[in-house]
């Protein structure tokens, strides 16, 4: 990661460079979110969370402004120990709100609009299995918005009946209740050829 980032409009093809950021991060995940007002960006920020690997109780931010054309340093101490996962080193961004998988603890939400210190824990489905959970990577899950919703898929291997697939939607977003959607096993499916013994979702090609 260099810090240096590029703002396209896809529209009209047009760029701009930003100031490159200062605060060396050898690993990063990268994040972009924005104010609109009647159909028009007023304001955008850019956000650098520092991806260490490993288990860390201070989260290091580095992010850039557009309303003063600068990078601020963050460094916010936390009451849990959080080791992110990088998901393809891109959060999920619902509501002007970032939002970072952790292995263990659920969701570190980030609001940068409210207040550079601002964040949060969403605590994972309760009804998830706990022994997955501890082992969770990005092979494993999916995570995203679906009709402004925060949406989490898990694939686990603990019970019985084999790999079994289960979605949740967080249908309360300020209290952190999930709605669990759907929960199938693959032993319930019938397909034409023979699914590997895996523990791992793969994509389709």
């Amino acid at each position: 990661d260099f810090g240096r980032y590029y703002i396209l409009n896809p529209i009209t093809k047009q760029y701009v460079e930003i100031p490159p950021s200062k605060r060396p991060f050898a690993h990063c995940c990268v994040g972009f979110i924005s104010q609109v007002k009647h159909s028009v960006v007023t304001s955008y920020k850019v956000i650098r969370l520092e991806d260490g690997g490993g288990r860390t109780s201070i989260l290091k931010l580095d992010i850039f402004s557009s309303e003063t054309g600068e990078w601020r340093d963050i460094d916010i101490p936390l009451q849990q120990v959080l080791q992110l996962l990088p998901l393809r080193k891109m959060p999920v961004v619902l509501k002007e709100i970032l939002h970072f998988m952790d292995r263990e603890l659920g969701i570190l939400a980030y609001d940068p609009y409210k207040g550079p210190h601002s964040c949060r824990i969403i605590e994972l489905p309760g009804d998830i299995d706990r022994e997955w959970s501890k082992r969770v990577d990005e092979k494993t899950i999916l995570f995203d918005v679906h009709r402004g919703h925060l949406r989490f898929f898990a694939a686990s291997n603990a019970y019985n009946d084999g790999l079994r697939i289960s979605m949740w939607t967080l249908s309360d977003y300020d209290e952190g209740h999930w709605l669990l959607e759907y929960r199938i096993s693959l032993s319930e499916l019938a397909c034409d050829i023979s699914f590997p013994d895996s523990p791992y979702l793969v994509p389709i090609t």
